[in-house]
């Protein structure tokens, strides 16, 4: 899974400027107090080659969100309400005593979140969230502080990318049946296509999301399909080398007692 725990790192280690940031998706509603959000799926990767020896990575995926709040804090020189938003990833091989992860199988971020930036953008499903503070560990390392006042959530928790207003491709609203239940919601579709002389990456989203639930997300569905070639060589020449799928769906709500990264 190296070519996966790789831009996870970067993403949390290295965060983008605040100024453009926002976040519909995972960041859709204002929390509640104490609520705990389980979601289960897989995360796939297949490898190819130009000699047919494809190789297959299949991993079960637990993420765990858990919310606490409100409480006021300083932004600066003005005080705001603000919410503590866990989320914990495990991904790896399910057993019955949960997930056995591998090296950089499992990260864990808390983030304070002021109220007033849930839910910022009109449409579509930025994944840069504005944070007033936070932290992160990835397996049992060192705390490790988030900079420059924003959490990327794409990559290091789920592939659902930022869509500009031109990669929606859908969004309506729907009645999502989940494990956890059923919600009116929303669902967006998006398609994003990044390309350099070197490298095409090709993504296409499903995330569906509701107000009736704390922070909002129930479930999304990811494809994507990365390419290369020389950075001399023709656009025509690209060839697939990984293609990553990403299923998770809300499975319980339940009752958050503490924080497992506590640096309140």
């Amino acid at each position: 899974m190296s070519s996966y725990i790789a831009p996870l790192v970067a993403a949390l280690a290295c965060v983008s400027s605040a100024a453009d940031a926002n976040a519909k998706g995972f960041f859709a509603a204002v929390p509640r107090d104490g609520v705990e959000l389980r979601y289960e799926g897989t995360f796939t990767q297949t490898d190819y080659d130009a000699f047919g020896g494809n190789e297959i990575f299949a991993f079960d995926r637990v993420v765990t969100i858990r919310t606490f709040g409100p409480e006021t804090v300083d932004r600066g020189g003005e005080s705001v309400d603000a919410w503590w938003v866990e989320i914990a990833v495990a991904t790896g091989t399910a057993t019955e005593r949960g997930i056995e992860t591998g090296p950089g199988g499992r990260v864990v971020c808390a983030v304070l979140v002021a109220e007033d930036d849930f839910g910022l953008a009109d449409g579509g499903t930025p994944s840069h969230q504005p944070i007033v503070r936070g932290s992160y560990r990835i397996d049992d390392g060192p705390i490790e502080d988030l900079v420059d006042g924003v959490l990327r959530i794409d990559p290091a928790f789920t592939l659902v990318p930022d869509l500009r207003d031109d990669e929606v491709v859908e969004t309506r609203a729907v009645s999502a049946d989940v494990p956890a239940g059923t919600f009116d919601a929303t669902r967006t579709v998006g398609a994003v296509t990044v390309e350099s002389a070197s490298v095409r990456v090709k993504t296409e989203s499903t995330l569906t999301t509701t107000d009736e639930i704390s922070l909002g997300p129930l479930e999304w569905a990811v494809t994507q399909e990365r390419f290369a070639k020389e950075s001399t060589r023709p656009r025509d020449l690209f060839e697939l080398r990984t293609e990553i799928e990403e299923r998770m769906r809300l499975v319980e709500i339940g009752t958050a007692f503490s924080m497992e990264l506590d640096v309140r």
